[in-house]
């Protein structure tokens, strides 16, 4: 299993970890109902380098993009 980039960030902060995908990925910090007061009271950051990343290049790329 793959680990993210943060990973070693999330470990420090008490996170529990799931497989999502081939990713060894954070699921929460032990208590969901507590992190979501947060998030709503305040903000939050997810972690979404597990996801799929493209790289676009070349003369047309904005006009592709747009």
């Amino acid at each position: 299993m793959r680990a993210l980039p943060l990973a070693m960030e999330h470990e420090a902060l008490g996170a529990s970890f799931g497989a999502v995908g081939d990713w060894r990925a954070p699921l929460d910090y032990g208590d969901p109902a507590k992190e979501q007061r947060a998030v709503r009271a305040s903000v939050g950051v997810i972690d979404l380098s597990s996801k799929g990343k493209i790289r676009v290049t070349g003369p047309d790329r904005m006009t592709f993009l747009d």
